[in-house]
C-alpha cells in the first residue's frame, strides 16, 4: 500500500472497455485493497471480468453505492452512461476513477459538476499524456520559460480503429460520444495545462470518410480554439492510421512560443527509424539554442498512485477534478459546435 494510504475497499460499476482491466490489475496488487463486488447493465460484461480476476458480481449498482464500506467506484461503463454513475456515486459520498471521456453531454458535466461541488467530490480521469515522461518534460520546459510566452498549440492524434476489438456501441454516436470527446480530450487537457488557460472559444469539424456504412459514426475530428490567454489551439484526430503503419498512433505535439519552439513526437520518426524502436523524441530549437533532440530529464507518474495519494492522502494530483472537468467542457463544447456548425465561445472564464 502507498505510505499513509488506509485500506482501500473499491466497487466497479461499467465494464465496457479494456481499459478498466489495468485498473483492476493495479488495484489488486496494492495490499489492503479489497473489491466489494463489480456491476454492469450486461451481466455477461461484468461476469467476464469477475471470472477474470475472481471478484464478487453485483445485482445492483446501488449495493455498491449505498455500502458505508465502499470508498472508491471505478468505471469503464459505456461512455454515454458514465455521466449518471458518476453523479450518483459522488453523492453517495464515494471517490471515482475513470477512464475517458468523463461524460458525452454537457448537461451530465453539469450535473456531475454540481455534485462534486456540493459533495466535495473526487473524480479521477485517467488521461495518459499528462502522466507520461514527454508530457511531464513538456510542461516543465513550459513552466521554465524556455520557449517563451506560448503564442499556439498544435496536437497530431491518429489511431488505428481496430475495429474487430471495438464494441457495438462505439458506433452509435449517441452512446459514444464522438471522436472528439473520445480521443481529444487528451490534446485539449495538455493545452490547458501547458498555458494554464481555459478555452473561451471552439470551432470543431467531425466526419465519416472511410466507415460510411456506419451511418452514426465519425472518424475524424478537427477543433481550433482560442484560450484566456491568447494562445491558440489546432488539435486534429483520425481513426485512419494505416494497416501498415509500425505503431497505434503516430501523435505529436507541436508548440510554438515567443523564444523558441518544441515538438513532441510520441513514436520518434516512423520514416527513419532503422532500429524500428519508435522511442519518443522531443526535438527543440530557440533564439539562443540550435535545432536539438533533447535527452530525457522527466519520469513518468504512475497514475493508480497519483489518484489513490490525491483521494486519500489530500496530495495535489497530476490533473485535479477541475482539470477533469474543464478539459471535458472544452470537447463538449466542441461536440456542441459539431452540430450547430457554429464557433462556441464560453460565457465566463
Amino acid at each position: 500500500m502507498i505510505a499513509g494510504i488506509p485500506p482501500i475497499t473499491y466497487g466497479v460499476v461499467g465494464t465496457q472497455h479494456g481499459h478498466l482491466k489495468g485498473m483492476i490489475q493495479e488495484l489488486e496488487e496494492l495490499p489492503g485493497v479489497t473489491c466489494a463486488g463489480v456491476y454492469d447493465d450486461e451481466t455477461a460484461s461484468a461476469q467476464a471480468i469477475c471470472d477474470e480476476f475472481n471478484l464478487p458480481l453485483m445485482d445492483d449498482k446501488r449495493r455498491l453505492f449505498d455500502n458505508d464500506a465502499v470508498s472508491l467506484i471505478a468505471s469503464a461503463a459505456v461512455n454515454a452512461d458514465k455521466g449518471l454513475i458518476l453523479t450518483e456515486a459522488v453523492e453517495a459520498g464515494k471517490a471515482t476513477i475513470v477512464d475517458k471521456p468523463l461524460v458525452t453531454a454537457m448537461a451530465d458535466l453539469d450535473r456531475l459538476d454540481a455534485a462534486v461541488k456540493a459533495h466535495d467530490g473526487h473524480v479521477g480521469l485517467m488521461l495518459t499524456e499528462r502522466y507520461g515522461w514527454y508530457g511531464q518534460q513538456l510542461k516543465q520546459l513550459c513552466d521554465d520559460g524556455a520557449l517563451g510566452k506560448i503564442a499556439s498549440f498544435m496536437a497530431w492524434r491518429p489511431h488505428r480503429l481496430g475495429r474487430p476489438t471495438r464494441p457495438d456501441w462505439m458506433f452509435d454516436y449517441d452512446r459514444y460520444g464522438g471522436i472528439i470527446v473520445y480521443l481529444l480530450i487528451h490534446d485539449l487537457d495538455i493545452c490547458r495545462w501547458i498555458t494554464g488557460a481555459e478555452f473561451t472559444e471552439i470551432t470543431a469539424y467531425e466526419d465519416n470518410v472511410a466507415n460510411q456504412s456506419d451511418h452514426n459514426f465519425v472518424d475524424i475530428g478537427v477543433a481550433l480554439g482560442r484560450l484566456s490567454d491568447g494562445t491558440t489551439c489546432l488539435a486534429k484526430t483520425d481513426w485512419l492510421t494505416p494497416a501498415t503503419s509500425p505503431v497505434h498512433g503516430d501523435c505529436r505535439y507541436l508548440v510554438a512560443g515567443s523564444e523558441g519552439t518544441v515538438e513532441v513526437m510520441t513514436a520518434g520518426d516512423i520514416f527513419d527509424n532503422p532500429k524500428g524502436d519508435y522511442g519518443t523524441q522531443i526535438r527543440f530549437l530557440s533564439n539562443s539554442e540550435p535545432p536539438r533532440l533533447l535527452d530525457r530529464t522527466a519520469e513518468s507518474v504512475p497514475i493508480l498512485n497519483d489518484v489513490l495519494s490525491s483521494i486519500y492522502l489530500g496530495t495535489p494530483s497530476v490533473i485535479s477534478t477541475s482539470d477533469a472537468i474543464e478539459s471535458t467542457r472544452a470537447t463538449l463544447m466542441a461536440q456542441q459546435s459539431v452540430r450547430d456548425g457554429m464557433t462556441i465561445k464560453r460565457a465566463t472564464v
